[in-house]
């Protein structure tokens, strides 16, 4: 038996705009015109008109904020300091504002469709229009790269650049093996520039994981009508795979394990594959309420590798 993640329950805060926004507009083309792209490769620069920029945002706009509100959750719970200050990188329509606690908000985005949608959706903040490759980084709070490094080419450089003008680095991948790969590639990078790993990680030695398997969190969202008219298919949610990484310039309060895949559930007791002091173990618990991705702090049995 495996448990359910549990469901994203209520609508975005964005939903009822963007609702309002798509009337009149028929989506079902331009979402497969994009899917069809994304398939082969290519990026957000196959967006040429208003119904790919709408079909866009309601296909990915409500995963990608339950991800960046499940990861940021996890820096205010590890992060021992205010985040006045929240640098977006590559912010499309803005979906990590209504995501972000934070006092500022200032956007970097070289596509001006993209601002103009997240202003109509109600984003408040200061936007940025340049490439990322260009943008001058003065001292902020929080840095995020939300869904961007695969589409710049030297995006080992650019992160560098953001680390040493940020106090926390946020990075979210797609949850996919070349996903975890830049996340691992980044990872170590950091590390070597004296960064802290506030999360997911337990600890700031080398990745265990081996080849073929790849450190990867699902999140679990209620689909809108809205989101199954434009996506087709009966369900009623969706999971997001994704991998992510918090770098930070000062030590926060780093989990002592975490939960890399569903427990494995039997009737006497819950086995827990986790990563615990970056070793690849396992903990036996007799029940719980943790599911995959959630951090473990105390430990109630021995660990077995």
């Amino acid at each position: 038996m495996v448990e359910v993640p549990r469901l994203l329950v209520s609508l975005p805060p964005f939903h009822d705009t963007l609702e309002a926004l798509v009337q009149g507009h028929s989506l079902k083309n331009a979402f497969t015109r994009l899917s069809n792209a994304y398939r082969q490769g290519e990026s957000s620069a196959v967006l040429k008109e208003r119904a790919d920029y709408l079909a866009y945002a309601v296909a990915r706009m409500p995963a990608t904020y339950a991800v960046l509100e499940t990861v940021l959750s996890e820096v205010a719970k590890r992060w021992p300091f205010k985040i006045k200050t929240f640098l977006d990188l590559g912010s499309g329509p803005g979906t990590a504002y209504w995501a972000a606690d934070c006092e500022y908000y200032k956007a970097v985005e070289r596509d001006v469709s993209f601002i103009r949608l997240a202003q109509e959706l109600g984003v408040k903040g200061e936007w940025v229009q340049s490439s990322l490759e260009s943008y001058a980084f003065t001292p902020v709070d929080l840095t995020l790269f939300s869904y961007v490094i695969a589409e710049i080419k030297e995006y080992e450089n650019l992160v560098m650049r953001a680390y040493d003008a940020t106090n926390v680095l946020v990075i979210v991948e797609p949850g996919t093996p070349a996903g975890f790969e830049r996340i691992r590639l980044l990872r170590r990078q950091l590390i070597v520039q004296g960064a802290h790993i506030l999360a997911p990680c337990p600890g700031e030695g080398e990745c265990p994981m081996k080849e073929g398997n790849w450190c990867h969190f699902s999140k679990r969202l209620a689909r809108s009508r809205l989101h199954r008219s434009i996506k087709g298919g009966d369900l009623g949610y969706e999971d997001e795979k994704y991998a992510y990484i918090v770098a930070t310039k000062t030590p926060g309060f780093a989990c002592r394990a975490r939960i890399l895949t569903h427990p494995h559930v039997s009737k006497a007791r819950v086995s827990l594959p986790v990563c615990l002091g970056c070793t690849l173990q396992s903990i036996t618990l007799k029940k719980t309420k943790l599911k995959w991705g959630d951090a473990f702090e105390a430990l109630d049995s021995q660990p077995k590798e």
